[in-house]
């Protein structure tokens, strides 16, 4: 039989929010480790997964540190935007690996201005040259639709999709109970009143 009181401890808003804090911290710190350790450059998708990762790390502590129940949601609800977006990024990585001749390529664009600048043979992106030095240093730029680092028949956009999954789920099961709490303390001061 299951004890009521540990799985109310387990599934605690803190408890959650403090666990998905940890998973988003790890991604976000591996994906450094396997840019700057691995020596993989990263490509703009990546970078896009990277930095919504972060800003999910930056708002799940304002959640966890914060008293005031506003606020708690309000951080958990920019993780939940936050992590869709590197939801986002993973699918569009693993389709373009899946659909290489995909013709918009990793990002599109949508101001036309690859179509009205002269062909360079430098094929580095405004995004992936700011964000990551190794990118300016490297000869060949990592391409969205080439798989990299096959791990167990996976690519690494494979595990990034699924690592993005999880972190989204348990990030919308914290703004879910936070909710939820927030309910039931208003209607216990309602009813106090």
């Amino acid at each position: 039989m299951i004890n009521r009181t540990m799985t109310a401890r387990v599934f605690a808003p803190r408890n959650t929010i403090a666990a998905a804090l940890l998973l988003a911290a790890a991604g976000f710190i591996t994906s450094l480790l396997i840019e700057h350790v691995g020596l993989l450059v990263p490509c703009e998708l990546c970078l896009i997964q990277r930095w919504s990762v972060f800003a999910a790390v930056l708002f799940l502590g304002v959640s966890l540190i914060s008293a005031a129940r506003r606020l708690q949601m309000s951080g958990c609800a920019g993780a939940v935007l936050a992590t869709l977006a590197s939801l986002a990024a993973a699918v569009r990585h693993v389709w373009l690996q899946t659909h290489p001749g995909e013709p918009l390529g990793c990002l599109p664009d949508f101001f036309g201005r690859a179509a009205a600048a002269a062909p360079t043979p430098k094929p580095v992106s405004d995004l992936a040259a700011l964000a990551s030095p190794l990118q300016g240093i490297t000869s060949t730029p990592s391409a969205c639709s080439a798989p990299q680092a096959v791990t167990f028949g996976f690519s690494l956009a494979d595990w990034s999709l699924a690592y993005a999954a999880i972190l989204a789920s348990l990030v919308g099961l914290a703004f879910v109970l936070v909710v939820l709490a927030n309910r039931r303390a208003a209607a216990a001061n309602h009813k106090a009143a």
